[in-house]
């Protein structure tokens, strides 16, 4: 069953939310018609999370619940799934992947709903992060083919696969309140991290560019010209991790 809500709908429901919950340092900015209309198209979000940008990429969850349905024996009963962008046609996941690998939290985000009276519930209960599931790249792994591939899981992520194969994906991320500085103080302690990160824009924007420019030359030949006619440092990571790697990014870093 399709969810009954579109992925920008999600995607805002939860930005608004963690903009409350973890007090960002500049208004959510979402994109204009005409930033939409352009090449390449637009940015989800720009926002001010303890001190380091969290890229996401929003996905939305079909919900299966018929016993005949593919893994319901492995779930023992209903479960959901988001789908990958196969790599036949995108580059999106090693994107990704390698973007985690310089030192910057990297997830897919999910809902654990699928039904606009759960959207709504979860929106007026300030719990729509905690009722989505959070998957980094390097928990799924470098895609095994260019076929199309999934994660499932079940409505509390006690079980969460990478399928076709299936395989069991261990997540380290539940987006609660508690233990988000927790998170950051474990992942400030990664081998990336220490090794790539610097807290400049200037230095993230370098090395987002840097993974885009070896990865799609062409693609980046294309939006390096969009991205030129930004001033703004700040503005241009989020455009870059907006359209590269198809990401929004949250942060509460001070910018004057």
């Amino acid at each position: 069953m399709k969810p009954q809500f579109s992925e920008f709908t999600y995607g805002y429901t939860l930005v608004e939310e963690l903009s409350r919950d973890y007090g960002f340092s500049a208004v959510p900015v979402f994109p204009s018609l005409l930033e939409e209309g352009r090449t390449g198209g637009g940015y989800d979000a720009k926002l001010g999370i303890k001190g380091l940008p969290f890229f996401l990429q929003f996905k939305r969850s079909d919900f299966l619940g018929r016993s005949n349905s593919k893994y319901h024996a492995a779930f023992g009963g209903p479960y959901y799934r988001f789908h990958l962008h196969a790599r036949r046609h995108s580059v999106q996941h090693d994107l990704l992947l390698q973007l985690e690998s310089y030192g910057n939290p990297v997830f897919y985000v999910a809902p654990k709903f699928h039904k606009n009276s759960e959207l709504h519930d979860s929106y007026f209960g300030s719990s729509i992060s905690k009722n989505s599931i959070w998957v980094a790249p390097t928990e799924i792994g470098k895609l095994p083919d260019d076929n199309e591939h999934s994660v499932c899981f079940d409505r509390l992520a006690s079980k969460t696969y990478f399928c076709s194969e299936p395989r069991p994906i261990e997540i380290r991320m539940n987006f609660e309140k508690g233990n988000v500085e927790e998170y950051v103080s474990w992942f400030r302690q990664r081998d990336g991290f220490i090794r790539f990160h610097k807290e400049s824009w200037q230095d993230l924007y370098s090395k987002m560019e840097y993974v885009f420019r070896t990865r799609d030359r062409v693609g980046f030949a294309k939006l390096s010209r969009y991205l030129d006619e930004e001033e703004s440092i700040v503005i241009k990571a989020g455009r870059l991790s907006r359209l590269a790697f198809g990401a929004d990014m949250v942060n509460n870093w001070v910018t004057h």
